[in-house]
């Protein structure tokens, strides 16, 4: 999903060289220059557009000063005029590598991935030391289902600065959404903690790795420790109280689904869990009470059809009970999760939850855990 990928992108793609051609220019353009780009630090956009809008008058053939208010454009939203901006420096320059992947940025910004990679692909051939531009190619790639091309492009930003964490995390997301190497997920997360020690997501995300590798506990602690950074965070509740569940913690994990529920009432798949706790402790009318609302909530929700079919049995109501049963069979639930396509129904991280499938082992890692991670924009020593 682009308006995803926008989140992540908005972070790596503002990058400017140029620097030898500025400095050619007259010392009063060239304090404006540094004076524009310390308001774009300060996110003063729109006094920044106005001195680029100067020096575009006063040096109307520069490719940096269309580069830049390109920049301001895009942080203002105007992705259009970003782009014809970046368009009219790779007229002015046309081996200006970071003017192209501020161009690719952009258009995949408007969901254009196809153009978006194209330009990607025309920096990083102009410029094989552009680490963002790989980035950026990896993240496209990773959304157009390019995994192995994505993987090879981050392993591009590894090579190039080793010390660059944003791409360990990046990674690692991505090989836990293809569900393999855990190792390297283990080994790239631990080395952005060691840049970022107090990121709630990559605890997660470690967290949901020892969970899948079966170690309840290490993936308890580190869902814990995301809690500790960022206290409002429902799916490091959610995926504790799987951990939980994995350790018969039954109390805690009715306390962790409820924590989740209390910060996200419509997430389903949280009520589905309490309710299966509540129907193995007996609580059989809370146990319905919790499927009804996550029925309600995802009718197509078919697993729910069978959990509240036990608790019917359980209360005594067959003929409900046979009517549930009846609904899951004919949600047919193995062949429904490829036709309802589950993987691309998002639900925005943070809004209200993220990318889940029917069950905590099977939920899909969601766009939005990078975000708020990525290259500061700079131009360049500017």
């Amino acid at each position: 999903m682009v308006l995803v990928i926008i989140i992540v992108l908005a972070f790596l793609a503002v990058y400017v060289a140029g620097i030898d051609t500025v400095k050619s220019i007259p010392s009063e353009v060239y304090q404006l220059f540094h004076q524009a780009f310390s308001l774009i630090r300060e996110q003063k956009y729109p006094e920044a557009l106005e001195i680029y809008n100067a020096i575009i008058n006063l040096l109307p053939h520069h490719p940096v000063a269309y580069a830049q208010r390109g920049n301001v454009y895009y942080y203002l939203g105007d992705i259009d005029k970003a782009i014809d901006d970046y368009s009219k420096a790779i007229e002015l320059e046309p081996d200006f590598a970071e003017a192209y992947n501020n161009r690719g940025n952009a258009y995949l910004s408007k969901g254009d991935i196809e153009q978006g990679v194209s330009d990607l692909t025309k920096a990083v051939e102009l410029n094989p030391q552009l680490k963002e531009a790989f980035f950026n190619l990896g993240i496209a790639h990773s959304e157009e289902g390019k995994y192995q091309e994505a993987l090879e492009d981050f392993s591009q930003v590894t090579q190039i600065d080793p010390q660059e964490p944003d791409v360990y995390f990046a990674r690692a997301r991505l090989l836990l959404k293809l569900k393999a190497y855990y190792n390297q997920v283990l080994d790239d997360i631990n080395q952005f903690l060691e840049f970022y020690p107090s990121h709630p997501q990559a605890y997660f995300l470690r967290g949901v790795c020892f969970l899948r590798q079966g170690d309840y506990s290490q993936a308890i602690q580190d869902f814990s420790q995301a809690l500790t950074f960022k206290k409002n965070f429902p799916l490091a509740y959610y995926q504790r109280g799987i951990a939980r569940i994995k350790q018969g913690e039954y109390m805690g994990t009715i306390e962790d689904f409820t924590a989740a529920l209390d910060l996200e009432p419509e997430f389903y798949p949280a009520l589905l869990g309490r309710g299966i706790i509540y129907y193995q402790n007996k609580d059989y009318e809370l146990a319905q009470e919790d499927l009804n609302r996550a029925i309600e909530l995802n009718p197509r929700f078919y697993k729910a059809y069978g959990f509240r079919a036990l608790v019917y049995r359980a209360l005594g109501k067959e003929e409900e009970a046979e009517r549930d049963w009846e609904e899951l069979l004919k949600g047919d639930l193995i062949n429904d999760l490829v036709e309802e396509d589950l993987d691309e129904e998002t639900n925005e991280l943070f809004s209200w939850g993220e990318k889940i499938l029917v069950w905590g082992e099977n939920q899909e890692l969601g766009e939005d855990l990078v975000a708020g991670v990525g290259f500061e924009p700079t131009t360049s020593g500017l």
